[in-house]
């Protein structure tokens, strides 16, 4: 799977405001308790949860995470490279702009929607 259709996927999973969360992984519900983003009781997603639930790995297993895929690395650093092309050097990490109060789901979707395009456009 290549980092456009990793954003895809995880875009869809986290489409609706319901199946979105923040400060975890993965929860049972926005503000539940934390899940791994693999574990058959999510139902909501952060940005990053979303991109491992995606490539059905997960975040907390060093050596079979998402993170030793240089897809979902790319991903991930795609749409903090996104974040900070709007908000300059305001947030330091991809969750930090997650899990702001100040961030809502339509800003989190539009994030993802312009680095798929951005990615797109580099075919």
């Amino acid at each position: 799977m290549n980092a456009i259709d990793i954003l895809t996927k995880a875009r869809e999973l986290i489409a609706e405001p319901k199946r979105w969360t923040k400060h975890r992984a993965a929860s049972i519900s926005p503000t539940g308790p934390t899940l791994k983003p693999n574990d058959p009781n999510a139902a909501c997603w952060c940005a990053v949860g979303a991109c491992a639930k995606a490539v059905g790995k997960d975040l907390t297993v060093p050596k079979d995470s998402a993170w030793g895929d240089p897809e979902v690395r790319m991903a991930i650093y795609g749409l903090m490279e996104t974040v900070t092309a709007q908000h300059g050097a305001f947030y330091s990490s991809l969750p930090d702009f997650n899990d702001s109060p100040s961030t809502t789901h339509a800003e989190i979707l539009d994030v993802f929607d312009r680095t798929i395009t951005r990615f797109e456009s580099t075919k």
